[in-house]
């Protein structure tokens, strides 16, 4: 299925794609070095950067159905999820990515929540600030 894998620390690849007329998938490459095991199609797998888009999404449906505000905090709508001594860090920082929170790497500690939201916290928030735009006609 794939030629050629696209880096040094990827060992297989998935593919899926679906629609109303049925799907297809399919799986190349190494599932488990240790045994040799291939990767399968019906494997369970990251979704990758595409999952902000997502998120975004639902957020802003939220906002629209006015049972979250833009303006409001995560330590507000999920308490517990961020450290206690966190700044506030509102969903309009989240969207536009200048909370400060740090990104995530290829062994970002998903499969462990308690582990992803502890090294995120152990490194210091940098916000961002944008320039002001005004709106041009």
């Amino acid at each position: 299925m794939v030629a050629v894998l696209p880096g040094a620390g990827i060992t297989g690849v998935l593919v899926r794609v679906s629609g109303s007329q049925g799907g297809r998938a399919g799986a190349s490459g190494t599932a488990d070095l240790a045994t040799g095991r291939p990767a399968a199609p019906d494997a369970p797998f990251r979704v990758g950067r595409v999952t902000k888009a997502f998120t975004a999404t639902v957020v802003l449906q939220l906002a629209v159905e006015h049972r979250l505000h833009l303006g409001g905090t995560v330590q507000h709508y999920l308490p517990g999820v961020l450290p206690s001594d966190l700044p506030p860090v509102t969903f309009v920082e989240l969207l536009d990515h200048t909370s400060g929170l740090p990104g995530g790497s290829a062994d970002d500690g998903e499969s462990d929540p308690a582990r992803f939201v502890a090294e995120r916290s152990a490194i210091p928030r940098r916000r961002r600030s944008w320039p002001r735009w005004r709106e041009s006609r």
